[in-house]
């Protein structure tokens, strides 16, 4: 995702949640900066609080479970390169470039 592209996001979910009052206090929260969109309609996001990652969806906002949270970004970078490099999965998805993208296939 892009500087702006992140922008742009953590934007609208913000006056979202600022519009919507009947919104789950976990739908989403201004502390969080989306730097990742997936193919699946959700965004990986890094809390600026504790430098967390997490998943967020429109339909069921914030995923902050063990298995999708990493402690950090820098975390998160060395498992994908390591994925990467040697082919393994992580966290049952295995990485693959496709046409020049980075694309994951579940393992499961």
């Amino acid at each position: 995702m892009s500087a702006e592209d992140a922008r742009r996001d953590w934007k609208m979910l913000c006056d979202i949640l600022l519009d919507e009052a009947e919104l789950a206090p976990d739908w989403w929260d201004g502390h969080l900066i989306p730097f990742a969109a997936a193919n699946d309609g959700g965004n990986l996001f890094i809390d600026t609080r504790t430098g967390r990652t997490g998943e967020y969806y429109n339909e069921t906002g914030l995923d902050r479970r063990p298995e999708v949270v990493w402690p950090s970004y820098l975390a998160l970078l060395e498992d994908t390169a390591r994925a990467l490099e040697t082919g393994r999965p992580i966290r049952g998805w295995r990485p693959a470039v496709r046409q020049g993208r980075l694309d994951w296939r579940t393992t499961r």
